[in-house]
């Protein structure tokens, strides 16, 4: 997703996104944005994962990822499965 939407490489060869708040900011920041601003918008008005992916929020959607995988991970394993089935955002009632 990083490298297709925002055409960044990982300076170590693999990202380590929920282990590494420099290489948030790093993304963040190439793409407008900072960590600070990131953590407002899930306090204030997180938008939802529909609006999320309609409006290609590469930004909120990682640090969403990145903050979320030390508390649970398998959601965004089940949803991505989900989506490989050839599943759509329609039919995702769960979130």
């Amino acid at each position: 997703m990083i490298m297709g939407e925002l055409n960044i490489a990982p300076p170590t060869g693999i990202w380590h996104l929920s282990e590494r708040r420099d290489e948030l900011q790093f993304i963040l920041r190439s793409n407008g944005s900072d960590f600070n601003r990131e953590v407002d918008r899930t306090l204030l008005f997180p938008p939802g994962p529909g609006a999320i992916m309609a409006g290609r929020d590469v930004n909120f959607l990682l640090y969403r990822l990145a903050s979320t995988r030390r508390r649970n991970f398998s959601v965004l394993a089940c949803f991505m499965e989900f989506l490989r089935r050839g599943g759509n955002l329609g039919e995702a009632g769960f979130f």
